[in-house]
């Protein structure tokens, strides 16, 4: 005769193995998905700042016309730092894609040091009190990504960090 104990032991491991089985066939056994829902419609609100290093104004509707990654990041998010080599790549590799990067809740001297060091070639509107991320844009965390597209509508985003599979998937859908 089995213990208590024993037959607890087993009716927890039947029930993990009945979920994890469950979870498979739900999601089709193909693994996690890459796919970021592209299913808003809302026009990117107006946006205009200065960029980081040059400090010249950077208005986001004047890149209409073609697909515009947004990247809100700020310059102590380790996460941000993570998801930069990838962006880089991205960048160089899909000339066809405009991106931006919105630096929020930052100090400016730090921030001009991590930009050099990541070597990011696309500006970033400076928001230092992250008033355009939080007002207009309603982000609550960093890294954020933002998906326009040519018309310059707002059509999806990813909250964390973004892998170069979403990135690719995105483009697809948004050219």
């Amino acid at each position: 005769m089995r213990s208590k104990r024993t037959r607890w032991a087993i009716a927890a491991a039947v029930v993990a193995v009945g979920a994890v089985l469950a979870v498979g066939l739900l999601h089709g056994g193909d693994g996690p998905s890459t796919s970021i829902a592209l299913d808003r419609t809302t026009p990117l609100p107006a946006i205009t700042g200065k960029d980081l290093v040059t400090g010249r104004t950077i208005d986001l509707a004047t890149y209409q016309g073609k697909p515009l990654f947004i990247n809100a990041w700020a310059e102590w998010c380790i996460e941000c730092r993570e998801e930069a080599p990838v962006l880089k790549r991205f960048a160089a590799a899909h000339p066809e894609i405009a991106i931006v990067g919105l630096l929020g809740n930052s100090e400016r001297s730090r921030s001009l040091k991590v930009n050099r060091e990541l070597g990011w070639p696309w500006p970033s509107i400076f928001d230092p009190n992250g008033m355009i991320i939080l007002t207009k844009l309603e982000l609550q965390n960093y890294p954020s990504t933002l998906f326009v597209d040519a018309t310059g509508v707002l059509r999806g985003m990813k909250r964390g960090v973004v892998t170069e599979e979403e990135l690719l998937d995105v483009t697809k859908r948004l050219t």
